[in-house]
């Protein structure tokens, strides 16, 4: 089983404001530097620079990327009941308007 498939919506415990920004604070830290960590790795896989041995690994692959994804998925919905955006309470809802009408004319090739 992956930790993915224990994604759940509802949070296994409640934090206050303070508790879920100070969480999040130090979670993003640490995944700030795990990024970093990847991006090294993957930067250097592809500048042909690893050791043969390390080349041959999945680490700093695009798939282990996506597995560490699904397990960050999994971590937020089980601590924050949500998966992104773990520094406010509910998932944020985006709008797409378009600033242009169709039928507008306006000729946007001049400078």
């Amino acid at each position: 089983m992956s930790y993915s498939d224990i994604a759940i919506d509802k949070a296994l415990l409640t934090l206050t404001d303070d508790q879920r920004k100070a969480l999040a604070v130090l979670i993003e830290a640490e995944r700030e530097h795990s990024s970093r960590w990847w991006t090294f790795l993957h930067e250097m896989r592809i500048r042909g620079e690893l050791p043969q041995w390390a080349m041959e690994q999945e680490v700093g692959r695009h798939s282990d990327y996506e597995r560490y994804e699904a397990d960050r998925v999994a971590f937020n919905s089980a601590l924050f009941g949500k998966k992104h955006h773990i520094r406010s309470k509910g998932e944020p809802e985006f709008v797409f308007i378009s600033l242009l009408d169709d039928s507008s004319n306006l000729d946007l090739t001049r400078a």
